[in-house]
Parts: structure tokens; sequence; C-alpha cells
């Protein structure tokens, strides 16, 4: 009568341990001590069926607050990765019109100067000479030495106009082309930010060319003296305007290296070759500062530069878009001081005939 109960009362507990089930019951017998410690022992069972109970529907909510904080922080991170690649596309637009701006800048300055100094007034003299003559104007013109001079002086403010007016006009169709550019950049960098990009078969030499006119007037203005050493080359494969535009802040860095150095050393030298049977270099050499051995390893990553008021984009950039277009771009200097070379190698349209 007290072995039995105990002893089922005992198989029960050991089941509840074992399984972890806490909905099992022992048997109650009677209404004697090992009947009390009996529904006692269900009654503990109870409780601890309702709490785990509980605690089995916290856990769940709990798993589903950290689904969801996953989830949240997984569309952070994708957030966070769209705001980065936008904010880098309008880095990029920035950077690369920023380049062009100035340019046009100088351009707009240089028609405003010629405007200011034009002939035009000279005119305005001549006219006011023949008004105030205009009862005698035949004596006038064939008896007054002013008047005899002045067929001679209008002959000679008609050349200075005509050649004022074609630097002018040669003026504004550069202004217009830096603007156009412009207009290429956004547009590229569009493309840029959607995964697309042209390529066609290009003249490394007529690229170039287009890249030098755009910086034409920046060399002038710092005295720096400009070497074209183009051979012979075939044509290339790749996106034209990233190509400018990796050109221009090429050109535009060879040319802000050279700002501490003295006028007559400032010089840059463009050269373009076949590197291999793949590929033409198209080398921007410079005789500028130079970069130091220990920052050459960092000088294509993003947030580098030795630049005081710098960013760390440009050549980062560049570098990303040369490799986008199936090139490379690279760069050696022999150390501080003693220039640079940036390399940008791009691959041939075509294949090479076998030989």
């Amino acid at each position: 009568m007290i072995i039995g109960p105990i002893s089922r009362l005992a198989t029960v507990a050991n089941e509840v341990a074992s399984k972890g089930d806490y909905s099992m019951r022992a048997q109650v017998d009677g209404n004697d001590e090992v009947g009390v410690l009996t529904s006692t022992f269900n009654d503990m069972l109870s409780r601890i069926e309702d709490s785990d109970s509980d605690l089995r529907e916290a856990y769940k909510q709990l798993e589903s607050e950290v689904t969801e904080r996953e989830r949240l922080q997984d569309d952070l991170v994708k957030t966070s990765r769209v705001a980065s690649g936008m904010a880098e596309v309008a880095t990029g637009v920035l950077h690369n019109v920023g380049n062009v701006l100035n340019t046009v800048n100088l351009s707009v300055h240089s028609i405003e100067d010629q405007s200011g100094a034009s002939r035009l007034t000279h005119l305005s003299q001549v006219v006011d000479i023949l008004e105030s003559h205009q009862s005698a104007l035949a004596d006038f013109l064939t008896t007054d030495k002013r008047g005899i001079a002045l067929p001679g002086f209008l002959a000679k403010v008609t050349s200075f106009l005509r050649a004022e007016n074609e630097e002018m006009r040669d003026e504004v169709k550069r202004l217009v082309r830096n603007i156009e550019h412009i207009k290429e950049i956004v547009s590229t960098q569009q493309n840029l930010a959607k995964g697309l990009g042209v390529s066609d078969d290009l003249d490394p030499v007529s690229i170039v060319e287009e890249a030098l006119s755009l910086n034409k007037d920046i060399f002038e203005k710092h005295s720096i003296e400009l070497v074209k050493e183009f051979e012979g080359v075939p044509t290339i494969l790749g996106d034209r305007h990233k190509i400018i535009q990796i050109l221009v802040n090429l050109l535009t860095n060879a040319r802000d290296a050279m700002q501490v150095i003295d006028t007559y050393r400032r010089k840059i030298t463009i050269r373009i070759q076949v590197m291999d049977y793949e590929s033409v270099g198209i080398k921007i050499i410079d005789s500028g500062l130079g970069i130091k051995p220990s920052d050459l390893p960092n000088i294509f990553h993003h947030g580098f530069t030795t630049k005081a008021d710098g960013h760390g984009f440009g050549l980062h950039m560049s570098a990303l878009s040369a490799q986008e277009m199936g090139g490379s771009l690279n760069v050696h200097s022999e150390g501080y001081g003693r220039g640079a070379e940036f390399t940008l190698c791009m691959p041939l349209a075509t294949e090479p005939a076998l030989v």
C-alpha cells in the first residue's frame, strides 16, 4: 500500500525528468500521506506546465522579434548600400563636372576679357568723327589728315575685329564642347549607377586630343610645357566619355602636382603606345612632386589623398571605370620630388593579326 504508490510516483517523476513532458500526472490512490504527496506532486507539475507554456510562448515571441530585427537589419544594410552607391555616383558627378567647370570658367573669363578689350570702341569713335563732319564729308575724307587716314584705320580695325571674332568663336566652341561634356558626364554616371555602359571602337589619339582640349587653357595659364609622343596605334574598345573623364582627372592631378615647383620645370608628357598584343597604353607623365613609396599601394583606395583639400575619390573612381571597361590604371613614381607616371591600358578593339 505504501511502496506501490511511491514506486508509481517515482516512475512518473523519472519519465517527466527524461522526457520533459510536464503534462504527465501520477495516479492518486488515496487520501493518506502518500496520496497527499502525489496530489502535491501533480499540482507542482501543473504549475511547471503553465510556466513552461508561458516560457515557450515568450521564446516564440522573442524568436519572432529576433527574426524581425534581422530582417530590419538586412533592410538597413541594403538601404545603406544603395545610399552609399548613390553617394558615390553623386560624388563622381561632382568631381568630374568640377574638373570641366574649371575650364568652363576660364573660357567665360577669356570671352569676358576679349569683349572688354574689343576694338569695337574704335568704331564708335569713327562714327562720331563722321557725324561731326557730315555736312562736308567729301572734303574731310580728301583733305583732312584724319579723314585721309580713315580708310586705312577702318581696314586695320576690321582686321582686328575679324581676328577677335575668330578667337571668340573658337572660345565659344570650346565652351559649348565643355557644356556638352558636362551633360555626357551626368548621363554616363546615371548609366553607371544602372550598371549600363556603351563601348565603341575608339581612336586613342582623338580621345587624348579631346581631353587635352578641355585642359588647354589651364595648362597655358600655369605655364606647363606639353609634349605629345603619339605612336601609330590601333583602335581601342571602351566608353568614350569614361575614358575622357579618366584622362581629364589624370591631367588635372598632374597639373596640381606641379603647382609648387618652378615654372621652367613644369612639363607633362602624353605618350600613346602599344603595350602588348592585347592593349594600348596612354601614359600621363609629369615632372611634379611625385609619390612616396609608402603611398603608392594606397593611391587608388577610396578616400586616400595627399592633397590638403582632396577627397580621395578621383583616382579611385578612375581605376574602377578602367576595370569596368576591361582595362586598367597603373601608377609609377621614383619617389617624392621625382614626378609620377600614370598609365591607362585599354583593350584593342579587334584581335591582332597573327604573323
